[in-house]
């Protein structure tokens, strides 16, 4: 099965950090994907054995691409309630992002994707 390249770039932004190097190559993937320039908000959830962490953008103020890469990073890393996830940790976790996309109304239409742990117990 073949992840999502929006589910891949949560993941590679996770790993880059564990990791302590340089995985997403932005430029290629938004050539790829031009979808990944529009501004557009994200949520994403890290279910973590029982704990759910997140982070989220409200507000569609930066480059999908860019946002996914923060809330990524804020989600598994900066989550005030929780320690930083760890690499165990981060093998087992289940990710969901979710996208905020306006719709006509002024409202947001909420798309979301789910990954399954890299390891199962």
């Amino acid at each position: 099965m073949t992840r999502s390249p929006l589910l891949q770039i949560v993941r590679d932004s996770i790993e880059e950090v564990i990791e302590a190097r340089r995985i997403i190559k932005r430029d290629e993937l938004v050539e790829k994907y031009p979808v990944l320039e529009q501004n557009i908000a994200s949520v994403i959830t890290l279910r973590v054995e029982d704990e759910l962490r997140e982070a989220r953008s409200d507000e569609a103020l930066k480059p999908l691409i860019d946002d996914i890469i923060y809330n990524a990073k804020a989600a598994a890393f900066q989550d005030a309630k929780y320690s930083p996830i760890t690499t165990a940790q981060y093998l087992r976790c289940t990710i969901s992002l979710s996208l905020l996309i306006p719709d006509e109304e002024g409202g947001f239409i909420m798309e979301t994707s789910t990954d399954e742990p890299l390891l199962k117990d």
